[in-house]
C-alpha cells in the first residue's frame, strides 16, 4: 500500500479519466504542479525533501525533470534549479574507454573530488572508510587469523565479530591467504571428540 495520500483528481486534469469512476491521484502531485505554474509531464518526479510522504507542503516539494535526476540526487549529487521551476543534479563525470573500445562513464567522488566511484554509492571507498568508524580497513595477518581462529573454535561468526566485519570478508581473507587446508589440517590433528 502507497504511503501518498491520494485525492480524486479533478475533472480538468490531463491524467482524469472518465471511465464512470473518478481517479485517484497523489496529493503531492496536484500541489507541485500548483507550485510550478502547469501539469507535470509523465516523466518527471516530485521529491518529498524531509522524505516524509506525508507532507505535502509547498515548501517541502520539488520536481525533477526524470527519474535519474532524483535518483543521482539520492547519490549525493549537486541541485540545479532550472527556469521553469524544475531541478536537474550536477554530477561530476569523465568519460572513458573500456574493453573492447567501449565508452564508459565514471563518476568521481563528491566528497574527495579525485576518487572514482560505483554509479551506486553516495562516494568512493576512501572516502566511505575514512567516514566510517566501525570499518576495520586492516586485514590481520595470517598467523594472526589462523591463532584466531584456534581460539574461537573455528566458529567464523565470532571472529567476524571480533574484527566488526561480516562473515564474509573473514571468508575473502581465508581465501587470500589459502587458510582453509590449513585449518583442516589443524582440526585433523585433534582428537575425535574435540573436533565436533
Amino acid at each position: 500500500m502507497s504511503e501518498y495520500k491520494r485525492v480524486s483528481c479533478p475533472k480538468d486534469h490531463p491524467k482524469y479519466k472518465n471511465n464512470g469512476k473518478r481517479q485517484r491521484i497523489g496529493e503531492h502531485i496536484l500541489i507541485a504542479e500548483k507550485k510550478i505554474g502547469r501539469y507535470l509531464k509523465d516523466n518527471e518526479v516530485v521529491h518529498h525533501i524531509d522524505e516524509n510522504k506525508k507532507n505535502n507542503n509547498p515548501n517541502n516539494l520539488i520536481v525533477f525533470k526524470n527519474g535519474s535526476y532524483h535518483t543521482s540526487f539520492h547519490d549525493g549529487a549537486k541541485l540545479i534549479q532550472l527556469n521553469d521551476g524544475t531541478y536537474i543534479t550536477e554530477r561530476k563525470t569523465i568519460t572513458v574507454k573500456t574493453e573492447n573500445n567501449k565508452r564508459g562513464v565514471k563518476v568521481i567522488c563528491p566528497v574527495c573530488n579525485k576518487n572514482y566511484m560505483n554509479n551506486l554509492s553516495s562516494m568512493c571507498r576512501e572516502c566511505y572508510i575514512k567516514s566510517n568508524k566501525n570499518f576495520n580497513y586492516d586485514i590481520p595477518e595470517k598467523e594472526k587469523l589462523i591463532n584466531n581462529f584456534v581460539e574461537n573454535d573455528f566458529n567464523k561468526s565470532r571472529i567476524a565479530r571480533l574484527y566488526n566485519v561480516s562473515q564474509n570478508s573473514i571468508r575473502k581473507w581465508c581465501k587470500k591467504y589459502n587458510i582453509k587446508d590449513v585449518i583442516i589440517n589443524i582440526n585433523m590433528s585433534k582428537p575425535t571428540k574435540e573436533r565436533k
